[in-house]
């Protein structure tokens, strides 16, 4: 999915399964946020075969969905590879003044996968 300038952008109540990336979102980090949530995310791959989630941009939110796989695997399970770096100023906490500037991660389940950690590998 790509973020829309004056819309969110969602994905909610989908059931993926298989062993390839299921979501990809990207866009501009000015345009208004995404929203991934309530979402069934399944993988029978193994160690660093799928990544379930990819985001290549910031500003939006991962909220109560399911990360499961078959067995337990060191998948990699997220994939967050933005434009921005450690040389900018930093947009959490108070800075991040919409809620609408960072990636923020809420509620979600992880079964079967043992390092549930957002990666930055390629």
């Amino acid at each position: 999915m790509t973020k829309h300038a004056t819309q969110y952008t969602r994905v909610s109540g989908f059931r993926f399964t298989g062993g390839d990336r299921h979501i990809t979102a990207g866009g501009s980090t000015s345009n208004k946020p995404f929203i991934i949530d309530n979402n069934y995310l399944f993988t029978s791959g193994g160690s660093g075969t799928s990544t379930l989630l990819g985001i290549s941009v910031n500003g939006g939110l991962v909220h109560h969905n399911d990360f499961t796989a078959s067995s337990g695997t060191n998948a990699d399970v997220f994939n967050i590879r933005t434009s921005e770096n450690w040389s900018q100023a930093p947009t959490y906490g108070s800075s991040d003044t919409t809620g609408e500037r960072n990636i923020y991660f809420e509620n979600n389940i992880f079964t079967n996968i043992l390092g549930a950690c957002p990666s930055n590998r390629l």
